[in-house]
Order: C-alpha cells, then structure tokens, then sequence
C-alpha cells in the first residue's frame, strides 16, 4: 500500500487539460485558431460566449467542401471580443465573424 500511496493518487483534474491533439488548443480557449477569411458575416461586440448564442455560421460557410469541417465549438466570444466562427480546413484553421440566425440564409455557390 506504502508504494500506492507513493506513486499515484496526486493527479489533479487539471493535469489532464481535454486539448484537441491537432492543434494544441483547449476548447474552452477563446482564441480563434487560424487566419482570419472575410465573409458574409458581420462584426459583433461580445464579453461573454452567451451574447453569441443568437448567431451562427456566416451564409457563404453553409456549404462546406470536402477539405473543410466544423470544429465543435460553434459561435463563441472571442479573446478580441467578438463573435467569431472557425472551421477546420485541410491541415489547419479558419475563423470569421458570425452572422445574426434571425432571418439567415445560406449561399449556394
């Protein structure tokens, strides 16, 4: 029992941090991950990730091609406060501004 005691026991919730292995960054950061790609979305002030919850996807990002994905974070408050959107595109990221989902449509190419 002595050797139990010695060697184990003392992790803490925190030494597991839950990062994604692709890009290093916890979900729960607020620091949009990739370069910033204009779009149809438009710029909102935000503090927290709830004034966010009445947006979503920009119009033009709807449809995405075989080398993009969502991330599961959806639309969040940013560190730069602002609502902002990221998808996963090839090897790396993308984020841009979210769009209000009141009178929303999406742009088919």
């Amino acid at each position: 029992m002595e050797d139990f005691e010695e060697t184990g026991g003392d992790e803490t919730p925190e030494d597991n941090d839950g990062g994604d292995e692709e890009g290093g960054n916890d979900e729960n950061e607020d620091v949009p991950r990739g370069s910033f790609v204009n779009s149809m979305g438009t710029k909102k002030a935000c503090k927290e990730h709830p004034d966010c919850y009445d947006q979503r996807e920009p119009g033009d990002w709807c449809m995405l091609k075989p080398d993009e994905k969502w991330t599961n974070r959806g639309c969040f408050c940013s560190s730069k406060g602002e609502c902002t959107i990221e998808r996963q595109k090839g090897d790396g990221f993308e984020h841009t501004y979210c769009t209000p989902d009141e009178n929303w449509t999406c742009k088919y190419d």
